[in-house]
């Protein structure tokens, strides 16, 4: 699933600054740390960065909680959407509308 929410340019930057801040941080491995891959992987980093610019978000290890805090901003705000992606989508290449300019 791909959220699109409305954000400032404000919001924008706070997001990229903070997950340019941890994109060379090797995260834990699972197997050998659960308990640090439960407070450090994609979806943290991800949850950390919505809060860092006041995105309403709990802070979660997993994307279940994660879509959870998204669809109740979207319905709490009247705003944003959702895109469903399947797994086996033969290519994501349109993908690049999302890039900025």
């Amino acid at each position: 699933m791909i959220y699109i929410l409305p954000t400032t340019p404000e919001q924008e930057a706070i997001m990229e600054e903070y997950l340019r801040g941890v994109w060379d941080d090797e995260m834990p491995n699972a197997r050998e740390d659960p308990a640090g891959a439960l407070k450090d992987n994609c979806n943290t980093r991800i949850s950390n960065a919505l809060k860092a610019a006041g995105i309403d978000v709990d802070i979660s290890a997993f994307p279940a909680f994660l879509q959870r805090d998204l669809e109740d901003v979207m319905r709490k705000n009247k705003t944003g959407f959702g895109l469903s992606h399947a797994k086996d989508a033969p290519d994501a290449s349109n993908y690049g509308i999302f890039d900025k300019p």
